[in-house]
């Protein structure tokens, strides 16, 4: 699930857990560290929240 925040800002959560938040990041989050936190839950473990985001792209 996401949320939509202020000026276009999302956190994901998986199953209840926080795992991204754009707003902290700056960017957005990098697929496959979205779905390692969908298996880590799928397998019944608590995923870590991710730390890393792709650098914003900025059109001209």
């Amino acid at each position: 699930m996401s949320t939509m925040g202020p000026e276009s800002s999302y956190e994901i959560t998986v199953d209840g857990h926080f795992v991204f938040s754009k707003l902290k990041l700056g960017g957005y989050p990098y697929n496959d560290d979205i779905m390692q936190c969908v298996r880590i839950v799928h397998t019944g473990g608590t995923p870590e929240v991710v730390k890393r985001a792709k650098k914003p792209t900025f059109l001209k």
